[in-house]
């Protein structure tokens, strides 16, 4: 299969083997033509032939989760294939080059902090190889200068996990571990003990964010058995399965303009990245901060609504596709904790918003990190896995606190 993203909505932008195969599993090409019935009044019964009309392919596949070697460059040019399969599924993706106001996530207010409002800049340049996410917790309440508080990260990689409690002050950076990155904060008032304050750092790579507007289109070549399916204007959504100790897998279905298929071999020496796909492991998944679970799986849909452009001056009156909306959404399923320990069940009562990490692979290069500043519990049951009890939680991703930021990938 070759991919490649159109500069030109519905405009063949003439993937090659070389530059823009895919490896993928499980392909398979639909066409869903609109049948015209041709309904007149005769003294039979007999039907009239009836004619198609417009008529829009489908295409559907799987990939596994995996860098390119290179990703962690902090240049987009240096995308992974995946990465520019998840353009086309309402994602845009932006330049890591380290700096902090790239490689740092917005500061979350945990929900349920009760001190006044603190607004945060961010500065330096991260010099780590792997995400983490950093907890601040107050420990000491009071005004600017006599409230103290900790940092905690969820990445045994990144240094020490908690750090000595230290004065915040209003104007003044508070170092994130070894990260290289600082955040400085503004705030008037007395902070208040238990209030805590949550940032993903990111490695130096290529940044894909949920856009709404200014949506990619890609062209699909797919080859099945000597024939050639082409399809244009593509827009998809993806999910993607992660059970451990497996390969986590995508796998992708696109909407695009229908094109007649024909009969051509498979391109000749076709360049697939040759990376293998990690295994899933070490995936840093935490729930609000706590990593502290033993979770067997985790899932990602990107939940975009796929609708049809119509257009009588297109040809078939079709003129491709648009992501009308999108929910976000996943799940994973950590063995059952006592409540004290992880409120799982008076979070999911009260509506409670949480920060979500996980990721793919453990070597730069080869990293997969999502990052979800709000998630909230949509489902959630007691299941049994070989005799463990566990729950089966089901989580939407909501927006953070710009908008378009729901979920973050790093490709690093």
């Amino acid at each position: 299969m070759l991919f490649k993203i159109e500069t030109q909505t519905g405009v063949d932008p003439v993937p090659t083997a070389a530059q823009d195969a895919i490896l993928v599993g499980n392909p398979n090409w639909t066409a869903d033509p609109q049948i015209i019935e041709r309904d007149f009044v005769t003294t039979d019964l007999s039907n009239f032939e009836h004619r198609v009309g417009r008529v829009v392919s489908g295409f559907s596949f799987e990939v596994e989760l995996r860098g390119n070697g290179k990703q962690h460059s902090g240049l987009v040019a240096d995308a992974s294939a995946f990465a520019k399969l998840i353009r086309a599924c309402g994602y845009a993706l932006g330049a890591n080059n380290g700096a902090a106001a790239q490689a740092t996530s917005d500061v979350i207010p945990v929900r349920g902090n009760t001190g006044p409002a603190i607004t945060w800049t961010k500065s330096g340049n991260t010099t780590i190889t792997s995400p983490v996410l950093y907890t601040l917790e107050v420990v000491t309440g009071g005004a600017s200068g006599t409230a103290q508080v900790i940092c905690r990260n969820n990445n045994p990689e990144a240094g020490g996990a908690t750090s000595a409690a230290r004065a915040i002050t209003t104007g003044q950076a508070q170092q994130l571990g070894d990260s290289g990155i600082s955040i400085t904060p503004t705030f008037s008032g007395n902070l208040v003990v238990g209030d805590k304050f949550q940032v993903q750092v990111f490695p130096r790579g290529v940044i894909a964010k949920p856009v709404s507007e200014g949506h990619s289109t890609g062209t699909i070549y797919m080859w099945k058995d000597g024939n050639l399916h082409k399809g244009h204007a593509g827009m998809g959504s993806f999910t993607i399965e992660a059970q451990a100790g497996d390969i986590a897998k995508a796998t992708f279905n696109f909407t695009t303009t229908y094109v007649k298929p024909i009969a051509q071999a498979m391109p000749a020496n076709p360049v697939y990245e040759d990376l293998i796909a990690p295994q899933v492991e070490l995936s840093l998944l935490t729930w609000g901060g706590n990593r502290d679970m033993i979770a067997e799986s985790w899932s990602f849909d990107a939940g975009n609504d796929i609708q049809a452009r119509m257009d009588v001056n297109a040809a078939q009156g079709y003129l491709g596709s648009r992501i009308a909306g999108r929910e976000p959404k996943g799940g994973f399923t950590p063995e059952v904790q006592l409540e004290s320990d992880e409120p799982f069940w008076a979070d999911f009562a009260e509506a409670k918003s949480k920060t979500f990490t996980v990721r793919v692979g453990t070597e730069a290069g080869n990293q997969i990190a999502i990052f979800g500043p709000r998630a909230q519990t949509s489902e959630q049951s007691y299941t049994d896995r070989n005799g463990i009890l566990a729950y089966d939680k089901s989580i939407l991703f909501k927006r953070g606190l710009t908008g378009d930021d729901e979920t973050i990938f790093c490709f690093c």
